[in-house]
């Protein structure tokens, strides 16, 4: 019973938090930015989904390649499938579903899959801070939220720097793990070293996650412009990433809520509360639009996994 009322109370704050700052808007300003929008930026901006997906595609093989082989066309199913799950827990916990996936498509066990998935959350953390700190570093002036996001930002950096090269040391990790959490954690040295080994592909793995983030951040930089409100491109970078941290707090659903309150009061000095609400609502929809997208793949595994399990029921004496 946990996970469903984990997932219900989620919502629940999250619409509670949103009832409260829609209570406070000036809401005939915010119902004005949203009929006023511009369809043309909108359009530009939703376009940015195809390169987000591929770029998402490409890591995930190369990361795991050496161990547990992909085509492209397998490596989409499992990202796209994560995306669906991800509607249903909060923090974009749906993404561990491609453990599960990458088990069934190649067998490689949780000792494989768990790590890359953990690591793929942590090379996308790296890549959010990576613009937060460009942002900051190219900011006219620095504000104090600045200042806690830089400490943030270097804070990621150096844990994914961490997570990466503190593997290949050992550390005695045989002697203080057992069981799965001992397979996990000799995984992850196995998959880092498979990275470490081949430079040219571990610079592949960050270029890619820095990539991804920038399409992510002229994405959503391109909701100020569909809302006809100018911004200046370093206070966006510096921001954004903030407020899409203050998401991920798993206290609400799809960070609907903490998101768009943290658009609000870090944007203050430069836009209203109406402009900064449709940010985030544009935000909210972007966010499902993504997740939309993934459920014909995850209806697909769904029924893969089905006929799966009546082949074995056919297979098995004793089910007959």
């Amino acid at each position: 019973m946990r996970r469903p009322l984990g997932k219900w109370g989620a919502m629940a704050f999250s619409l509670g938090l949103l009832g409260f700052i829609y209570s406070r808007l000036d809401f005939r300003s915010f119902a004005e930015r949203i009929l006023n929008a511009d369809p043309l930026w909108l359009g530009i901006a939703f376009l940015c989904f195809g390169p987000q997906i591929f770029v998402t595609t490409l890591r995930w093989r190369v990361m795991i390649q050496s161990l547990a082989p992909l085509d492209t066309s397998r490596a989409l199913r499992m990202v796209m499938a994560a995306k669906a799950l991800n509607a249903l827990v909060p923090s974009k916990l749906g993404e561990m579903s491609k453990a599960y996936f990458l088990r069934k498509e190649t067998g490689a066990g949780v000792r494989i899959g768990f790590p890359a998935v953990l690591l793929e959350k942590i090379l996308d953390l790296g890549g959010l801070c990576f613009w937060m700190l460009l942002g900051i570093f190219l900011a006219p002036e620095i504000q104090e939220p600045m200042v806690i996001g830089a400490s943030i930002g270097l804070g990621v950096l150096a844990a994914s720097a961490a997570s990466i090269v503190l593997p290949q040391l050992g550390l005695g990790l045989k002697e203080k793990f057992r069981g799965k959490m001992a397979e996990v954690m000799f995984g992850w040295a196995e998959l880092t070293r498979s990275w470490v080994e081949r430079p040219g592909r571990l610079m592949t793995i960050v270029s890619l996650s820095v990539t991804l983030w920038g399409l992510h951040m002229l994405q959503i930089y391109l909701f100020f412009p569909v809302l006809r409100q100018s911004m200046d491109v370093s206070i966006a970078l510096a921001y954004i990433p903030l407020s899409l941290l203050a998401g991920l707090l798993p206290i609400t659903l799809a960070g609907m809520g903490t998101r768009d309150a943290a658009l609000i009061l870090l944007f203050s000095p430069w836009a209203d509360a109406s402009t900064m609400a449709g940010v985030g609502l544009l935000c909210t929809m972007r966010y499902w639009s993504d997740t939309l997208m993934g459920v014909p793949f995850l209806h697909n595994y769904t029924a893969q996994i089905g006929r799966e399990g009546e082949g074995e029921k056919l297979h098995d004496p004793g089910s007959q």
